[in-house]
This record gives C-alpha cells, structure tokens and sequence, in this order.
C-alpha cells in the first residue's frame, strides 16, 4: 500500500490518473470536509479515501499511518505540503521505508536548520539565530541592528512574520504572541534585507541535483502583501535564458547541492532576495510544490504539472522528459486576497481575453479577517502578454477591474 498524505483538496489532484501505473492500493489521507476526486471514487477500490477530522493540528495523521501499516505493507509515503514533509519523514523512518530522511525533511523545514548549513558551505543568506528567550533577540539586534525579523522555524507563506524596529515594538510582539503559532522558541531572528526585488525558482530536484527548474519574480514580496504594501499578489515569469536568471538559477542550485538530498525526485520551492547592490540572497526553500497559484502559471506556460511529477516521482515511477522553455511570452498569476469585512459584491465573469484563466473562490454574503497568510484568496487569475510592458500594463488594467467590482462592507456584523 501506498500511502498519500493530502491536506489539498483530493478533488484538485487526479492521482487515479497521476498513478494509474501504480498496481497496489492507494490510502489518501485527506481533510474530512474536503470533497473527493469522483474519478477516485470510481477506481475500482485502488483508492481508500481516508478523511482526517484535525488533519494540520493533531497527531491524527500520524496515528492512522499506524493504523494503515497494522493491517497492510507500506511501500511508500509521499506528501505534498510543506506541513507534511517532516512528519512523513518520520513515518517513512518508523516503518523502515525509503524516501526523504527526516535529516532532510527537516533541513528543508526549519529555517534555522536550512540557514545553518547555508551558512557553513559559504551560500548567501540573511544572518539569523535562534531564538530561546527574548534577550536573544535584543542581543541579535545589538549586533545586527534594528529592524530585525522574527519568523517561525516551519511555517509558510509568511505567516507569523513581523519586522521589529525597537524594543518597544518587541515588547509589543511578545505581548501578541499568545496567537497558537507557539513560543518565542518556536521563532527565529533574522537580519532585515534592503531588497530590491524578490524571485522564486521552482522545479524537480533528485539526489542533490536540480532535474527542471523555472524561475519567476514576484510582483510585491510576500510580506508586503501581508502589510498591504502592495493591492496585486502575484509573480510573473523571468526570461529564462537571461544572464540574471542563470545566476538565480544558478545560487538556487548551489542551495540545493549542500542541503541534505531526497533520493526520488522531489518538487521544491526557493525564494531569492536582490539586494539594491545587486546581490543575491537565498532567502528560503522548501522541499514541496509552491502554492499562490505559482503551479498553475508554470502549467499554462510549459505544459509541466509539478504536482503531478512529484506525485510519480515519489513513487519512482518513470520521469517524463522536460522540453527546454521557448522565452516567447509572459504569464502573470494574480491572487485577490481578501479585506476584513463581508463580501457585497462579486464578478462571475472577466470580459479580457488576456485573461485565460479567472476563478472565484468566495460567495457574497462571506465575512472575512484581514490577511494573515500572503497566499490567501478569494479569486486568482492569470494574465498574458507578448512582452513585460504589454503585460505590466494589463496587470493594471485588470486590478482596476476588480476594484471596480469587488465590494467590501468593512464593519462584520455581530
């Protein structure tokens, strides 16, 4: 038996054809109020679709792998999240099984540990430590200067971040921190980088060895739009034979070279600071697909699913062949993330045709908090041009349209 471990909804994930080679059954642990794939319901009995009622915040997950391995030999456990790299990991190596260490998991995982062994093989990234009491902080800071950053050790999409500017503000953090993200030691401190602009390299990795790789930059960073610094979340593509793309690409392979390796092939998700010198930084990376509908821009352009290949590769079934990227035109994926009030109004349709894919993911009627996560949304799009001014240009256009009929009630009634 196989097991896979799907926090995603299953209905988004068409592993009846993503692993219609595979020849044992199939137990996909999945969030209990998500849908099912219908074409997974229908195999057959190859698939056990397994529904998990507290499936981020328990050891439920754990406990039916245990379950699952009493009455079936496992083969293989494979995940996509970056919240199940780790504990997969670990039943890989309770049950014996090949596939990604814990070692690895971990590295991959927590900032610090992946940090670390940045910093000892000469790799670039921001100074960090960590943290065990508040005095490690000011400390960090007498030596580094204000601001500094404090970040969880293994959470995602820059949930729990916060820029600090004094004392004060620390104080004041450490007061708020009672949120169920965890203690101070729980978080990292990290120099603050003046950066210029912000990239992401996505792709397949094998043995320490990048297989595929396709690099992008994001239209605001990450934290920005958790501090809606900027209205539009989203990315677009680089030009990927571009000299600056090949030195990303080239830094990002370099991370990949020293950190504790997956032996099967692997997605993986690396974010790289510029600074206003010029120079580049690893500012993380993750062993898992990214998400924020960056899956989705790298499909329509290139025909690659990363979810599916990372699903087959996990399993070691064969590695399809990755046709080199023809630099002929730009995608932009678009998140419209949500405002903290209730939804009034809402477009069913985009009228652009540079628009070939819009999705609406909210009701009228929905309350809403404010952004906690640089991922949330309540619709994403993505949009196309034949050159980077043309597209800057519709990117613009298009967020004009949707503040024209997107409507917000901003009090949440009682």
């Amino acid at each position: 038996m196989i097991i896979v471990l799907s926090k995603k909804k299953t209905d988004s994930r068409p592993l009846h054809e993503w692993l219609k080679e595979v020849d044992e059954p199939i137990a996909v642990l999945h969030q209990e109020q998500h849908e099912t794939h219908a074409g997974m319901a229908r195999s057959d009995g190859k698939f056990e679709l397994v529904p998990i009622k507290s499936y981020t915040n328990s050891g439920e997950v754990e406990a039916v792998v245990h379950k699952l391995s009493q009455a079936n030999h496992i083969s293989k456990i494979i995940s996509f999240a970056e919240s199940d790299v780790v504990r997969a990991a670990q039943a890989r190596q309770a049950l014996g099984l090949a596939g990604q260490s814990v070692q690895s998991a971990i590295a991959y995982r927590d900032k610090y540990e992946m940090k670390n062994a940045l910093f000892r093989t000469g790799i670039p990234s921001p100074m960090c430590a960590p943290l065990n009491t508040v005095l490690d902080a000011l400390e960090f800071a007498d030596n580094y200067g204000w601001p500094i950053i404090i970040k969880p050790k293994r959470l995602a999409g820059s949930l729990g971040i916060a820029i600090l500017h004094s004392a004060n503000e620390l104080e004041d953090f450490c007061r708020q921190a009672d949120t169920g993200i965890g203690s101070i030691s729980d978080f990292i401190v990290e120099q603050y980088v003046q950066i210029a602009k912000m990239y992401h390299v996505d792709g397949l990795m094998k043995n320490g060895a990048v297989h595929w790789h396709f690099a992008s930059e994001y239209l605001c960073p990450p934290l920005d739009a958790i501090m809606r610094k900027n209205p539009i979340v989203g990315g677009v593509n680089l030009v990927q034979s571009a000299p600056k793309t090949q030195k990303i690409v080239s830094l990002v392979k370099d991370a990949i070279a020293v950190l504790p390796a997956p032996p099967d092939l692997t997605s993986f998700h690396a974010e790289v600071f510029e600074e206003e010198n010029s120079n580049f930084l690893i500012c993380e990376i993750a062993s898992r697909t990214p998400g924020g509908r960056v899956p989705e821009m790298i499909k329509y352009l290139t025909g690659i699913d990363l979810e599916r290949e990372t699903a087959r590769g996990q399993v070691c079934l064969p590695e399809q062949s990755y046709p080199p990227y023809h630099d002929d035109k730009f995608c932009a994926y678009i998140m419209i993330p949500p405002q903290e009030g209730r939804l009034k109004q809402l477009p069913e349709n985009c009228p652009f045709c540079w628009v070939p894919e819009f999705e609406i993911l909210a009701n009228t009627g929905q309350t809403f908090q404010d952004v906690k996560k640089s991922t949330e949304q309540i619709g994403w799009a993505l949009i196309e041009g034949s050159t980077r001014e043309e597209l800057n240009s519709r990117i613009s256009q298009f967020d004009g349209w949707i503040q024209d009929n997107i409507a917000w009630s901003k009090r949440i009634p009682e």
